[in-house]
């Protein structure tokens, strides 16, 4: 008697952890389905187009420089502190190199704000 209850506990849990199996496993198929269907309706991610411009703005321009390009829409990517000769003169200037996406301008335009002369 006793090893006919054993039995029916061990049946049950298995009967258990099959259910919860097949429960991960629907919804690990119907993640997949849906990541599936996503694509076949080009519902993906579309690649970005950008526009690149590089700078170079001596220090006491930085700043300003910055907040002219960023609200014509350019964003930085990249930045580093260089050093500059001019006329026997070293100043110190900030290489940018700076994007945004293509569509942000009129067609056929590459909109940039014009750069001050350095002092």
């Amino acid at each position: 008697m006793a090893d006919l209850t054993e039995h029916s506990y061990v049946d049950r849990d298995r009967s258990t952890i099959v259910k919860q199996l097949l429960g991960v496993l629907f919804l690990l198929l119907l993640l997949v389905g849906a990541q599936g269907w996503q694509i076949v309706k080009g519902l993906s991610v579309k690649s970005q187009s950008w526009q690149y411009v590089i700078e170079g703005p001596p220090d006491e321009q930085l700043q300003s420089r910055l907040q002219t390009l960023g609200s014509a829409g350019w964003e930085l990517v990249f930045a580093r502190r260089a050093t500059s000769d001019r006329d026997g003169k070293t100043t110190g200037i900030y290489e940018m190199i700076l994007r945004r996406p293509a569509d942000a301008s009129a067609p056929g335009s590459f909109a940039l704000p014009t750069p001050r002369a350095p002092r």
